[in-house]
């Protein structure tokens, strides 16, 4: 039934855009002509843009709207077929590229800072070129007209018409997505403000340039055609948008230089976004284990999970750290890779995170006190993070909290450009059995048994899960809990128990279960995040496989209060 969906949505994609580009590209060879077998087209914007959107069905409808206007603008069958590839290529190359930029298969990319818009730019340029010197090579062999001076003329056509609607079209389309999907909690970003406000002011001046050599050829006064129009026009546009990304940059260094901690209170906790140090953190109150996780191995009941227990600091105090400055992973369910990666977090700005959050309620007892470095970055690639959690994270906790039981918890996708990533956990399995008595945890994010969707999951950036497994293989026994293999589940998941049950060792490891929860981009990517907190249908298939061979199971059953404070995982405040 899905697949007949998905199919139905394509076909659609493929009409309306297949339509739209016939009619724009027909009138724009009609009554735009520069060329023998081109024109001013701002219809070129449409294949770069909706193929990074929409994937092939939109890059085939602009193919064959392109196809079908050259046959009905009389350029006849052997310019239009030659036409035909070059135009798959301009939607296609952007979309793969663009899609390997941003590391995963987001349906709509934000513009939303500097670096972005200067990616899209130099991407558009690229491709512009590449459809320049398609063009080029036509005229030359359908016409005989000068190879360069069509090629260029076709190269800033593209180019500009990608950039004076292309740009203001991507942050339209998101701006409307988000409105739908996200329900208006995405808000327009600064550089997508000054996009919007300089694709206005771009055809203000266009119109104007426009307006003013038409009223002079009629005069008499000047001799034009639509191609010197619009090469007048492009070099205005050109160096408005030099402006507006000199605007961009302006901004940034002053929100940069004025930048500080800013503390967003929620209805459930507490999020710190340090702009000036590019870290984020969390913390909020929690419940003891057994009323949000079960586990039959532990004794923790579902029922015990659906008592209505208000969350306490005195009970659990859950805190969640920055391990980088951002993320150099590409994790299709989480925010952070967006606002790009600034490098490691030092012993400093991970001990200023304890210091701020416990400052804030010194002298609070509680009986568990969890930091889990989760809210940004891979912590297996910052030493910094293990030398702190064996030498200074229960110093600054315990400096102004009394604290039963403090209990760290790692948790990493496993990154395949590490060369050391098992001595690293080694030590830290070391740490926790020895430095923390047990008390402390070790997750490990696999959330499938198919490889081809981990790599989408990951963006291509984690070990298999043979290599994981070799990895686990040289742990040492745990001490206290168990290791533990993370699943994030919905119904559509592909989680294949006897694999789990072949790579790795049920004495060493346990499997934990948890939501997808609602970030931008598990939204945009299409993953099922309606699961009901509510309900444990989601999760008992993947529970009786796992538990029919001998495996102990968690399932944290995260509080949907959490999600909807953004307190979650994978959530970022910080660059909105």
């Amino acid at each position: 039934m899905a697949n007949r969906k998905s199919m139905k949505q394509a076909a659609v994609v493929f009409a309306v855009t297949a339509a739209l580009f016939l009619v724009l590209t027909w009138f724009s060879n009609k009554v735009l002509a520069a060329y023998d077998v081109t024109s001013v087209r701002p219809s070129a914007a449409m294949n770069p843009i909706l193929g990074i959107v929409y994937g092939w069905p939109a890059i085939l409808g602009c193919a064959v709207g392109n196809f079908l206007s050259d046959l009905l603008s009389g350029y006849g069958t052997t310019v239009a077929l030659l036409g035909f590839l070059p135009q798959v290529i301009y939607g296609a190359l952007p979309f793969y590229v663009w899609r390997r930029l941003v590391g995963c298969e987001s349906k709509i990319t934000r513009l939303d800072s500097p670096r972005v818009m200067i990616s899209f730019i130099l991407l558009m340029a690229v491709n512009s070129v590449v459809i320049g010197a398609a063009v080029g090579a036509i005229q030359y062999y359908v016409s005989g007209n000068n190879f360069l001076e069509s090629a260029f003329f076709a190269f800033l056509n593209d180019f500009d018409m990608c950039l004076i609607f292309g740009l203001p079209l991507m942050v339209l389309m998101d701006w409307i997505y988000s409105r739908y999907r996200h329900h208006g909690k995405r808000r327009l970003s600064d550089s997508g403000k000054v996009i919007v406000v300089s694709a206005a002011v771009q055809l203000v001046v266009c119109a104007a340039i426009a307006a003013a050599l038409l009223a002079g050829r009629r005069n008499g006064r000047v001799e034009v055609d639509w191609k010197d129009i619009f090469m007048y026009c492009g070099y205005a546009a050109n160096g408005i948008l030099l402006v507006s990304a000199a605007v961009m940059l302006v901004i940034r260094h002053l929100k940069k230089r004025n930048a500080g901690l800013r503390t967003v209170e929620r209805p459930g906790g507490t999020i710190y976004t340090d702009e000036k140090r590019r870290l984020e953190f969390v913390s909020y109150p929690g419940k003891a284990p057994e009323y949000r996780v079960k586990s039959d191995a532990l004794g923790y009941t579902y029922e015990n999970t659906r008592k209505p227990v208000r969350p306490a600091y005195e009970s659990a105090w859950r805190v969640q750290l920055s391990s980088q400055k951002g993320c150099p992973m590409k994790c299709a369910l989480c925010d952070c890779p967006a606002f790009g990666f600034y490098g490691n977090a030092s012993a400093e700005d991970l001990a200023s995170q304890i210091d701020t959050i416990v400052s804030g309620r010194a002298g609070t007892h509680t009986e568990r006190f969890e930091a889990d470095f989760t809210r940004m970055g891979e912590p297996t690639l910052n030493p910094a993070v293990r030398e702190f959690i064996e030498h200074g994270l229960r110093e600054h906790v315990s400096a102004r909290v009394d604290a039963d039981v403090i209990y760290p918890t790692l948790s990493t996708m496993m990154p395949r450009n590490n060369k050391d990533t098992a001595g690293y956990l080694r030590d830290y399995c070391r740490i926790k059995n020895e430095v923390y008595d047990g008390n402390a945890g070790l997750q490990i994010s696999v959330h499938t048994t198919d490889e081809s969707l981990r790599r989408q999951l990951f963006g291509d950036l984690s070990m298999s899960l043979e290599e994981i497994a070799e990895a686990a293989a040289s742990l040492p026994a745990p001490r206290g809990g168990k290791y533990a293999l993370n699943f994030a589940v919905t119904r559509d998941s592909v989680i294949d128990a006897e694999v789990i049950d072949r790579l790795f060792d049920k004495e060493k490891f346990l499997v934990r279960m948890t939501p997808v929860h609602r970030t931008f981009n598990a939204v945009d990517n299409g993953f099922d995040v309606t699961t009901e907190y509510s309900s444990f249908d989601t999760f008992a298939r993947f529970e009786k496989a796992f538990l029919d061979l001998g495996w102990d199971v968690e399932t944290a059953l995260d509080s949907a209060e959490e999600d909807r404070d953004e307190l979650t995982c994978g959530n970022l405040l910080l660059g909105r």
